[in-house]
Formats: C-alpha cells, sequence, structure tokens
C-alpha cells in the first residue's frame, strides 16, 4: 500500500508532536471573574452550535448586544475572537481526551468503524470520515449504551480508490 507524504508520519514522530501540543491559554493576562467564564462558554456555543462565524465576536454590533445584557461590562469583560477561538480549542482538546478514555475503558468493548467519502461539486472539493461505533456496558445495572462518535475528518485529495482511501483510513486512525 503507498502512503501519500501527507499522511505517512513514522509513529515516535507523531507521538513527539502530540507531546509538544500544549493547551493554549485563553485567561493570560487576564483578570476572569465566574462571568466572564459563563459569558465566554455562552458565546463558544453560540458560535459552534449556530455555525456563526469566529468573526462576529470582533463586531461593534454583537458586542453591544453583551454589554446590552451585562450592563456593567467593561471592554475586557467581553470575550474576543481571540478567547473564543482559544477556549474552542481547549473544548475539544478535552473532549478527545475524554472520548480516547471512554473508547478505551474495559466497559466498552470493541470498537467498529465506519467511514464516508461526500464531495462537493461547485468546490471540487472532497472530504473522509470516520465514527467510531461501540457498546458501553453498566456493569452494575447490566445496561447498555450505543456510542457514536465522529473520531476523524479529513479533505481528501487523489482518486477515489480503494488504495488511496486505504491510506487515509490508516493516516486518521494513527492521528485519532
Amino acid at each position: 500500500m503507498h502512503f501519500h507524504k501527507h499522511w505517512y508520519k513514522p509513529r515516535k514522530k507523531q507521538e513527539e508532536e502530540c507531546s509538544e501540543q500544549a493547551r493554549w491559554n485563553v485567561f493570560e493576562g487576564l483578570e476572569v471573574t465566574p462571568v466572564f467564564k459563563d459569558v465566554l462558554h455562552a458565546v463558544a456555543k453560540f458560535m459552534v452550535c449556530d455555525d456563526q462565524s469566529l468573526a462576529v465576536a470582533n463586531k461593534a454590533t454583537f458586542r453591544n448586544c453583551l454589554v446590552a445584557m451585562w450592563p456593567a461590562a467593561m471592554k475586557v469583560d467581553i470575550p474576543s475572537m481571540h478567547n473564543i477561538t482559544t477556549y474552542i480549542h481547549n473544548a475539544f482538546l478535552d473532549f478527545f481526551v475524554q472520548l480516547k478514555s471512554d473508547i478505551q475503558s474495559a466497559n466498552s468493548g470493541r470498537i467498529s468503524t465506519t467511514t464516508d467519502l461526500w464531495s462537493i461539486d461547485q468546490a471540487k472539493a472532497a472530504f473522509f470520515g470516520l465514527t467510531a461505533h461501540w457498546i458501553e456496558v453498566d456493569n452494575a445495572t447490566g445496561r447498555w449504551t450505543l456510542w457514536v462518535q465522529v473520531i476523524a475528518f479529513k479533505g481528501s485529495l487523489g482518486a477515489h480508490s480503494g488504495d488511496n482511501f486505504g491510506c487515509y483510513f490508516i493516516g486518521l486512525c494513527e492521528c485519532a
């Protein structure tokens, strides 16, 4: 099987890159209040769940809405695009660490994967997705819980062949 250069990295190199990955400090240089954290969480959730542009956070009209809801707010109390980006990045890292822990837990059993490939004709772009499925068994109650999580998503290049997508699958599994 031929690996594309942009996918294949020796395992040691991957581990070095992962160990260098650090959490960004969203609160660096700020006096953090519980209200700021709540506002930051709410704004980040709005951006992600409603598919909003991060640039909205720096728009005067959006910031004025936040001030209208929190009249005592000072300029430093309103999250910036940088604060929100950092918060989302860190939340994703926390989510991914927890996801790995859940998948590796003794209660999860075996893991199945499904893949999907789709393209956007107008942009001539193709994407490859990887989803994990597993059943978690609660030992105390015997209850089964089905879990389904998207564990990887990547733009894809090259032929729509089994060999090419096999390389993507292996690359995504090694990164996950």
